[in-house]
């Protein structure tokens, strides 16, 4: 017998539903990751978050704060977080910094919501609104 990706995704549901119990035990949110198998074996990840935060949220938070602790060492507005600019005939909305991108540390979204990263250069000669 081996893994079937059929098997694997009923799996998933089956622990999903056994942790929504323990989730609503204890104020939790899990998020299960992709599975990894072969014949014989699977392995996933299982990341467990308080109240109703997910990966998403911690991360959009994590950003937001990191902007408002590096953007005066990079001649940034520290107001800048939901901040607007254009950049090649389109809007932005400034969502944070990620200090672990060097070259790409801004990160902004456009009207759709969809993450963009710039270079410090280009928010440093823009001019922000909002």
């Amino acid at each position: 017998m081996s893994f079937q990706k059929s098997q694997l995704k009923q799996i998933r549901y089956d622990m999903e539903v056994a942790l929504a119990s323990v989730a609503a035990k204890h104020n939790l949110n899990f998020e299960i990751g992709n599975f990894r198998y072969d014949d014989y074996d699977f392995s996933t990840k299982i990341k467990a978050f308080i109240g109703n935060k997910n990966s998403k949220t911690i991360k959009n938070e994590k950003i937001e704060k990191d902007w408002q602790f590096y953007a005066a060492y990079y001649g940034l507005d520290e107001n800048g977080v939901g901040k607007s600019f254009s950049h090649n005939g389109k809007i932005f909305t400034i969502k944070g910094f990620d200090n672990r991108k060097r070259k790409y540390p801004v990160i902004a979204s456009n009207k759709n919501g969809q993450n963009f990263k710039f270079p410090l250069e280009i928010i440093k000669n823009v001019t922000l609104r909002g």
